[in-house]
């Protein structure tokens, strides 16, 4: 079971982020080199959940020893991987990130602001990653036209996206569901629209995507 448990751990670091990364040593190492850059004068955490049997844990344990890594050598579902970092995590707030994406040096320092603001939930951008791509531009508007980096935009959709949140919400409304090999984000962010928690957008707390550039 991945039922989130409580902590007893009364204090730690102001965020924790969280990547989930199924087989992704090819991706790993620029998403932590931007993670580890943050320009956060706060604590802050970082955890990879790693699956697969590609050498992803081993490679993140000798390049970025300061990240705790969580590995399985059989795969885990996207809400199983979510649940095992969320049951791991120490911080007051906990983002996401998936393995191909970039982090601009900006995006935990705004994130957390826009949490203290009183935010249980805040909602960042995705930005193209492959913006000199035909493929990879196609890909961005397909996948990620309602995250572009517009507080109008963001606050479109009747379900957000890219979110963080605070761990005591993760932990009253979770676990993320670990049945389904996708959705399990759409599943846990309408649970948290239904509970009547208010979302805080926050268009300038952004990370890059990098698109698929190949067809098929």
């Amino acid at each position: 079971s991945c039922e989130v448990k409580r902590d007893p751990v009364p204090e730690g670091p102001a965020m924790s982020v969280i990547v989930c990364s199924y087989r992704g040593r090819s991706r790993l190492e620029r998403c932590f080199e931007a993670l580890v850059t943050q320009d956060l004068t706060e604590p802050y955490e970082l955890i990879l959940v790693a699956s697969g049997d590609d050498g992803s844990a081993e490679f993140v344990r000798g390049q970025f020893p300061a990240v705790r890594v969580l590995g399985s050598a059989s795969r885990l579902n996207p809400g199983q991987a979510r649940n095992v970092g969320v049951r791991a995590a120490r911080g007051e707030f906990v983002a996401f990130i998936p393995d191909d994406g970039i982090a601009r040096s900006d995006w935990l320092r705004l994130r957390l602001r826009k949490h203290r603001l009183g935010f249980p939930i805040v909602g960042g951008a995705i930005t193209n990653g492959t913006p000199l791509h035909p493929v990879g531009i196609a890909d961005y508007y397909i996948e990620y036209s309602r995250l572009l980096p517009s507080a109008r935009v963001l606050a479109e959709p009747s379900i957000p996206y890219s979110l963080s949140f605070s761990r005591e919400l993760l932990r009253r409304l979770g676990p993320y569901p670990e049945d389904t090999e996708t959705g399990e984000d759409t599943i846990f962010n309408k649970r948290c629209l239904e509970s009547g928690v208010t979302v805080g957008f926050e268009p300038a707390a952004q990370f890059a995507h990098l698109n698929l550039t190949r067809l098929g």
